[in-house]
């Protein structure tokens, strides 16, 4: 994958999570997803699309800052400030 494909990607996942869209996140959510935020909090599939769905999750506003993308092989490793 080139550099913008997986911006492309991280977009339309952040998208589906403002938007709450479930199954858009059920597929691109892999079984052994996680996720740790700047607090440290780690969440896993289920119990990201719990908290999504059971409206204790939602998104008002986000936006991204100084976004790259670092190719190692087959591996993409994008970081960016999430406001």
């Amino acid at each position: 994958m080139r550099t913008e494909e997986i911006k492309q990607a991280y977009e339309y996942w952040k998208n589906a999570l403002i938007n709450g869209d479930l199954s858009s996140l059920e597929k691109i959510y892999s079984d052994d997803f996680c996720w740790t935020n700047s607090m440290g909090i780690t969440n896993n599939k289920i119990e990201n699309i719990n908290k999504i769905s059971s409206g204790n999750l939602k998104y008002v506003s986000w936006t991204n800052e100084d976004t790259t993308v670092d190719l190692l092989g087959d591996i993409a490793i994008l970081k960016t400030r999430e406001n």
